[in-house]
């Protein structure tokens, strides 16, 4: 009949059924925005009532949304996780020289400690005491090495030669940052742009020091415009 609704039949798709999922979609995303928020606001262990309260909603209207706590928080911590993986990728894919390049990505990325310390709290707790917490970390981090990684082997290549061992340099630079960071967040004793400095000149002195193990030399302040090729 004329106006019905199409149901899934063969190649059909139930247009209903469709549209609903795409709402239910968007209604879920809007709510992680508004329970990152309410991280921000209210800290990290801001409670699932903050987060309804700031949302308008009552509890059970926004558990329709999530299997459960651990849904919800996951829902968070991966959002945060974006954020922070968007803005470093981002300044990794600039051209610049070596130097240029990793005091960016630093302070991009203790500006972002900076700037949201609860959210990365938030990310920090549930990794620390959940499996899937530590799989979203996990995650950011594969991401993260695997991107300063292909750079590193894009320089080698570009001086006729290349290493496995790059990627576990790659891992060891996330890992350090990441460490250092932490710290700083929960200590303050210097600047950002003293934390800064002390990272970018170990990354640096490491890298530099890895290369002249293998006979090449990388001098810091050198263009680098092929390394995104």
């Amino acid at each position: 009949m004329a106006g019905t609704v199409e149901r899934k039949t063969g190649g059909r798709v139930d247009g209903r059924r469709s549209r609903w999922d795409n709402h239910r979609a968007q209604r879920r995303a809007e709510f992680v925005e508004v329970a990152t928020s309410a991280v921000e606001e209210f800290g990290p262990d801001a409670s699932t009532a903050q987060i309804a309260d700031l949302a308008g909603v009552a509890r059970p209207i926004l558990y329709r949304h999530f299997k459960d706590k651990q849904d919800l928080h996951r829902a968070i911590s991966e959002r945060a996780v974006r954020m922070l993986v968007e803005q470093l990728t981002a300044r990794l894919s600039e051209v610049g020289s070596a130097r240029e390049l990793v005091s960016q990505t630093v302070d991009t990325y203790l500006q972002f400690l900076e700037k949201h310390p609860h959210l990365y709290r938030f990310v920090v707790q549930y990794a620390a005491f959940t499996r899937t917490g530590a799989d979203v970390v996990d995650n950011m981090k594969s991401a993260l090495a695997t991107h300063i990684a292909t750079m590193f082997h894009r320089f080698l290549r570009h001086e006729g030669t290349d290493d496995e061992l790059v990627d576990a340099m790659a891992f060891g630079v996330v890992g350090f940052v990441e460490s250092v960071g932490n710290w700083w967040l929960e200590h303050r004793t210097m600047d950002r742009q003293g934390i800064a400095d002390l990272i970018n000149g170990s990354i640096l002195r490491s890298i530099g020091g890895a290369l002249r193990d293998r006979g090449l030399e990388l001098d810091p302040d050198e263009p680098l415009p092929w390394l995104q090729e």
